[in-house]
């Protein structure tokens, strides 16, 4: 890997969100509507994407650690669950390029915890071309997903996607060539698959499916502070600003919180939801929610840090959620809709990435 310095603390982000503006010309305000989704079901099916490069053991041992934090949540809420493993190495030396690593652990599979901390540890003899996002497209899409990963995948199931990598992303579909090397992934940029291209694969899946679909990483943060051991995995970053997850710091030490993050996504009942834009105002916002059967969620609509909804932005004014409490999280199934007037600020920037 390459040595570049950052940091980030992780946040949840939407499952999904739909956006509509309008003017009103006389007073030159702008109003935001935004829909979010709680998972309708708790099946969930879980692919995580592992780097096995060189310098990710650590990492590796990290994550298994933090294994019991993760499948805890899904313990807790009944999830009725799927977990496999896959590697970023799709090199033509590879046999087993995008196929599961061993059998997936599943809530029906006796000692699945140690199941998945062991399969997580993929070892370092990997290519140090990290494509991590296509590894997970070609997983989850014929003829893998028929072949060697078949049974994994469930159309009725949740699908959420979890990348380790502490590289960028470097998903080309062979645009760099047979003899191309991981400096090329950062000398020929142009040449990696668009982000939204890849993000289209993964919609592409659970297209007429009532299940959330979700894309999070432990990937290398952007700010230069502290952290010598990663690249700023900027196109990951981008996949879930685009698709909505959690993303945290690969650099940090004990992954327990993340771990803890991850697996509340997972189990598809959420707190906070990201918006697209800074909102002008609290007094701006209003918050509605209703259930899985469309009945409007009364409590759910009173803006208050115990049992309600507070509107949060982020210290340095690049994001804003609003964030559920006690009693007042939205059930499974359920709509929420978020009606605002914008401050005139995009919450986040994003960097596709390719050509």
């Amino acid at each position: 890997m390459r040595s570049f310095a950052s940091r980030l603390i992780p946040a949840a982000l939407p499952i999904l969100a739909l956006a509509v503006g309008c003017q009103d010309q006389k007073y030159n305000v702008i109003t935001k509507t935004e829909v979010f989704q709680q998972a309708p079901s708790n099946e969930v099916d879980i692919l995580w994407i592992v780097d096995n490069s060189t310098s990710m053991v650590q990492e590796q041992t990290a994550v298994a650690n933090g294994a019991a934090s993760f499948i805890g949540h899904l313990e807790s809420t009944g999830m009725d669950f799927h977990i496999g493993v896959v590697t970023t190495d799709l090199s033509s030396t590879n046999p087993k390029a995008a196929a599961l690593v061993g059998p997936y652990a599943s809530s029906a599979t006796p000692g699945y915890q140690q199941l998945f901390a062991s399969q997580v540890q993929v070892g370092t003899g990997g290519s140090d071309q990290e494509k991590g996002m296509q590894a997970a497209a070609e997983a989850l899409t014929p003829p893998m997903s028929q072949q060697a990963n078949i049974g994994f995948l469930r159309d009725e199931a949740s699908l959420a996607i979890v990348v380790v990598s502490d590289e960028n992303d470097c998903s080309d579909n062979g645009a760099l060539g047979p003899t191309s090397t991981g400096d090329d992934c950062y000398t020929q940029y142009s040449k990696l698959t668009p982000i939204p291209d890849l993000v289209s694969q993964f919609r592409e899946i659970k297209k007429g499916s009532p299940g959330q679909l979700t894309f999070s990483g432990i990937i290398g943060p952007d700010a230069v502070d502290g952290c010598s051991t990663a690249v700023p995995g900027k196109r990951y970053a981008t996949a879930i600003q685009m698709i909505g997850g959690v993303r945290a710091n690969i650099c940090d030490a004990d992954y327990t919180g993340i771990m803890d993050s991850l697996g509340l996504i997972a189990a598809g009942v959420l707190d906070t939801f990201a918006l697209t834009y800074l909102a002008q105002d609290d007094g701006s916002i209003a918050v509605h929610v209703n259930d899985a059967d469309g009945n409007e969620v009364t409590a759910d609509e009173v803006e208050d840090a115990t049992n309600g909804w507070t509107y949060e932005e982020a210290a340095d004014q690049t994001s804003a959620s609003i964030v559920f409490h006690g009693a007042a999280v939205p059930p499974r199934g359920a709509e929420i809709t978020v009606h605002y007037t914008f401050a005139g600020n995009l919450a986040t920037t994003v960097d596709t990435g390719g050509s």
